[in-house]
């Protein structure tokens, strides 16, 4: 695990209560709807189960139905209260210790955080916001959405629907009234400062203060009683925002919401105090949150988290070299998340912008820009809009390749044989790829735990790595835990310090008010992007999403703060599911987490798992990598309902195994009835499930009761940091704002698209584009031009020409036409269109983009001469030769070395080998081609005397004449690397404009065989 690191800390996270499914009976059930601790779980996760489960322990009469509802809830709770780890109000906790000594862990005491739901908070401050004596009173910003299309100020403002956010992008005439008040709010001001800043001879306060509200309630400006997502608990800013009010107005009115709010604050921290809570604690608290005038919903009210106090134990050391171990083999058998919505972005953006940088918030608007998700800027249709298209109408691809083929070949094997363990060992790896440790990101997360497994053996099963950074599940805990909040401040300070060249930035967005329960945590990174969602840090420590500019390089999207100048990459330092309803924006900096990096691996039984009904458990030496999994159908589900067994299936009825839904887990102890019966339940209406083996049922407890020794269900997360950079620094260049980048027909550039086939290609550009641009230049209206081969997706050939001058365009055209008719009349061509040139400055320098072409000017005459001297055959043999040859003088004009030549070719040829995925199939064909045609290269390559003299070697030698100028203009002026960085994109564009298809695949072959033939001269350099 090249460059990862274990953090000193470890993260486990334990049910309340200690793992006995011998209590899971009617009588032990029954004694604890008499226990409050008990209670006050139920009440916090359910009021209205708590309600029906008092009444029925006093002896209130139930239906039978709503009874066994009753007992199946109850035993599923209690169930989840022994057996379950994920943190959920008092079911379960977390804890924080750390590596070191194998000993027992102890706990103690837990330790309890409640704080008011945001659902409530969110509502009242809605309502303060509204309160007419302290509306006028508060500080106003500028919508953090606003964007300028043309005359227009796009935002994004939300509506309630059904007590729920929904998000709509609204649009208002950007007059300069609004523009002036929006300006002054960028940084937030005084209501009445907003009120005064508009006031004249012809406007009174009145009709300012109007004017402004209009404003408010449009959204365009909010106000400071909005949530900041880090920073102080939410209850805290608006006890911070109503003490200005109070001091600036002396108001009766915030005194008093002050005052609810403080004695409120001061009930919730008792709450924590105690061990547990009576109904009638919460009941007295409720009645003060209602004196605040504000609906409340019982069940929406309060937010608690359970943590755990580790008086003494360490968690043994040597359990990392086993889990270094099965993440190499997890590693080797994970493939890249495929991140279906930027691939797309990439395609369009590319297609629209070329390697133009632009606006975030252009790009992604739906109707100016390309947008981002599929379908968002479709108009209100509302006839259509509620329905459910067919799940068949989209149709998805299975992917197959050297991994999944072997996972393929492991299950059928094992399937054949019977066996309900796959042991994996060196020998069956040998035939999967090397690990990569390169495409991960700066930190990650390890979930595992401890087990045994039917031989009395002690194993580690390994859940799952990984997450685009290692604080994700621990970010929302930092509020009640100080260990942890110091552990992800750590990590996220590491994260930062190991990529100096890019801004780790966290996203801050409220979707929906309760989704803010799991988003808010302490400020830890230092930047922050606020979207629709506060910051609490200093406005420089924040970038805006109207800073932020995209471009792609290399198929990577690039997004950059023009503010800092640095790259940025955004954080969400969370668990939050952000793809289900999201706006473009927050999915967009979301989902560019994970480019270009794996962020998730476990053991998965790859494509063609879900044809088998037994998928085996899957170990590597110490480690369970995969847990005994039975997917069972309807026949199957029915049988099991009917206590009948199912046969045909290694068996599971006689151990205990888990109802998996996702992340949520309902344990089965099929000996016991009540289990059982909540099993039922469970699955009755459902087509398909998935139990799993349930591990922990013998296992000696490393988690220990203090007080019984009882041990406990447990899930540890170890924090891997990387010591090393994770994210490449970009090239960028600052703008020339004076130089020209669009040129439209009229302009000195002339830009024809030619559609044709493939073939016809090379027809057309000898036949009929040569003979054009040496009339062209013999009549001194063209000085340069060049081409390019192309698909959208039809293949087509881009010619641009550069006129003498612009006056002549009629000539030019009527000219073009004359020699290329011919050509459509042929059926060589079926359409010429007439486009706009777009220069690509980002990626060809804004300085030097006049240079660029001018060596594609120079390239493009020596491509159309070597193929007026080819033909058949012949050319076909001849032209990834003279190609390698046209690279090599490229080279040479820049006055590159072999060492230099060498370092480039091999940085192509890696990127290529991600690109195709090199293995060692791909890699032994390579082998052998290059020994077939080694002879030929080094013959052409050596610069021979009767090389030189060849026709086509004269081509180059012309070319390398024209463009040696240029060369050396470009080296003198700029740095190595910007050349380098360049240079990579002029030999892309001489392969397109030599190869007519297949080019990418044949870039690869040629940067492999350059790299093989500067690397054996640079061997003959070092003997002589």
């Amino acid at each position: 695990m090249q460059h990862y690191t274990f953090h000193p800390t470890v993260v486990v996270r334990n049910p309340l209560l200690p793992f006995r499914p011998e209590s899971l009976t009617e009588t032990h059930i029954r004694a604890l709807v008499h226990e409050d601790w008990f209670l006050e779980a139920i009440y916090l996760a359910s009021p209205e189960l708590y309600r029906t489960a008092v009444a029925w322990r006093d002896g209130a009469t139930l239906e039978k139905r709503k009874e066994e509802k009753l007992w199946a809830s109850l035993t599923k709770y209690y169930s989840r209260m022994m057996s379950r780890c994920t943190p959920f109000g008092l079911f379960a906790s977390c804890a924080a210790l750390e590596w070191g000594e194998a000993s027992i862990i102890a706990f103690e005491e837990t330790k309890r955080h409640t704080r008011l739901d945001m659902h409530f908070l969110c509502a009242l401050a809605l309502a303060l916001s509204r309160h007419p004596n302290i509306r006028k009173q508060l500080r106003y910003f500028t919508n953090d959405s606003l964007y300028t299309i043309g005359d227009e100020l796009r935002y994004v403002e939300y509506i309630y629907s059904e007590g729920k956010r929904v998000h709509q992008l609204s649009a208002v005439e950007g007059s300069e009234p609004v523009r002036r008040v929006l300006e002054a709010a960028r940084s937030g001001t005084d209501y009445r400062d907003l009120v005064r800043l508009l006031c004249s001879d012809d406007i009174s306060k009145e009709e300012a203060g109007d004017f402004v509200d209009e404003l408010i309630a449009a959204q365009l400006l909010v106000s400071d009683l909005e949530p900041a997502l880090t920073g102080e608990p939410f209850i805290e800013q608006m006890v911070q925002v109503l003490q200005r009010v109070f001091v600036q107005t002396q108001s009766s009115e915030a005194a008093i919401i002050i005052r609810q709010l403080e004695q409120i604050r001061q009930s919730v921290d008792t709450f924590d105090s105690s061990t547990s809570n009576t109904i009638e604690d919460y009941r007295r608290l409720i009645a003060m949150i209602k004196a605040l005038k504000v609906p409340v919903e019982e069940n929406k009210l309060f937010q608690t988290d359970l943590f755990r106090q580790l008086p003494q134990g360490q968690l043994p050391m040597e359990a990392q070299q086993d889990i270094r171990a099965a993440l190499e083999v997890l590693n080797r058998l994970s493939t890249k998340r495929k991140a279906n919505h930027l691939t797309a972005f990439v395609q369009r953006f590319t297609a629209r912008y070329e390697t133009r940088e632009v606006p975030l918030l252009e790009a992604l608007d739906t109707e100016t820009g390309i947008g981002y998700l599929p379908d968002q800027g479709t108009p209100l249709l509302p006839l259509v809009e509620d329905i459910v298209r067919s799940g068949n109408e989209q149709k998805t691809s299975m992917e197959w390749d050297k991994v999944q083929d072997w996972l393929f070949q492991q299950l059928k094997t094992a399937t054949e044989q019977g066996r309900y363990t796959v042991a994996l060992d060196a020998d069956q790896l040998a035939d999967l790829p090397e690990a990569d440790w390169e495409d991960l990101p700066p930190s990650l997360a390890v979930l595992f735990r401890w087990a045994e497994d039917e031989q009395g053996q002690k194993r580690i099963v390994i859940d799952h790595a990984g997450g685009a950074s290692a604080v994700n599940l621990l970010g929302r805990f930092a509020y009640g835990d100080k260990r942890i909040f110091d552990t992800v401040t750590d990590i996220a300070t590491t994260e930062q310090a190991q990529n100096p060249d890019c801004v780790f930035a966290e996203i801050l967005h409220l979707p929906e008010s309760r989704t803010g329960n799991i988003l808010l945590h302490p400020a830890f990174r230092a930047c922050e992007i606020p979207f629709l969602g506060k910051s609490s840090l200093p406005l420089d420590r924040q970038i805006s999403v109207q800073d932020l500019y995209v471009s792609i390089r290399q198929g990577q999207v690039i997004l950059r703060s023009q503010r800092l100048d640095k790259i940025v990459v955004p954080r969400l330092s969370n668990a939050h599911n952000y793809s289900h309803n999201a706006l473009p924006v927050y999915q967009f900096l979301c989902d560019l987490q994970h480019q270009n990096k794996r962020t998730r691996f476990g053991f998965d039984w790859g494509n063609m798992a879900g044809k088998y009904s037994f998928l085996p458990r899957v170990t590597y030496k110490n480690t369970i990598l995969h847990a005994a999994t039975w997917r069972l159908q309807k026949d199957q589900i029915k049988a099991l309902l009917a206590d009948t067994p199912v046969v045909g299936l290694p068996a599971f009825q006689d151990r205990l195994v888990t109802l998996a839904d996702g992340d949520n887990e309902l344990i089965i102890d099929w000996k016991n009835p009540l289990s059982v019966q909540a099993f039922k339940d469970a699955v009755k209406n459902r087509e398909e499930i998935q139990l799993k083996e349930f591990l922990y049922e013998h296992t000696q407890p490393t988690f220990q009761d203090s007080v019984t020794r009882t041990g406990f269900v447990h899930q540890c997360i170890g924090l891997l940091v990387r010591q090393a950079p994770a994210h490449a620094p970009a090239v960028f260049e600052r703008p020339v704002t004076s130089l020209s980048r669009r040129f439209s027909i009229g302009s000195e550039w002339l830009y024809f698209k030619l559609y044709g086939g493939v073939k016809a290609a090379d027809k057309v550009l000898v036949n009929y584009l040569k003979p054009l641009c040496d009339e062209l230049q013999q009549r001194k209206w063209v000085d340069k031009w060049f081409f390019i081969r192309y698909s959208d997706p039809d293949p087509h050939v881009r010619v641009r020409f550069h006129l003498t001058d612009s006056s002549q365009i009629g000539d030019v055209i009527q000219l073009f036409y004359r020699f290329l008719q011919p050509a459509l009349e042929a059926r060589y061509l079926w359409k010429i269109q007439v486009d706009t040139y777009e220069r690509e400055l980002e990626r060809y320098g804004f300085e030097a983009i006049a240079q660029a072409e001018e060596l594609f000017y120079h390239d493009s005459e020596a491509v159309l001469a070597f193929l007026d001297q080819t033909e058949g055959d012949a050319r076909e043999e001849l032209r990834w030769l003279w190609g390698m040859r046209a690279i090599d003088v490229l080279l040479d004009s820049f006055q590159m070395d072999t060492q230099q030549k060498l370092d480039l070719l091999t940085s192509l040829r890696e990127s290529f080998a991600k690109e195709f995925n090199l293995d060692i199939a791909l890699k032994q064909q390579l082998d052998k081609k290059y020994r077939l045609h080694r002879a030929s290269l080094q013959h052409l390559l050596t610069k021979d005397p009767s090389v030189e003299c060849d026709p086509l070697s004269i081509i180059l030698t012309t070319k390398s004449a024209n463009i040696l100028p240029v060369a050396l203009q470009l080296s003198a002026a700029y740095a190595p690397s910007k050349i380098t960085y360049w240079m990579s994109s002029y030999i892309h564009m001489l392969v397109n404009r030599l190869i007519p298809s297949e080019q990418r695949l044949h870039e690869l072959v040629m940067y492999d065989f350059l790299c093989r033939y500067y690397q054996s001269s640079k061997y003959l350099e070092v003997a002589l």
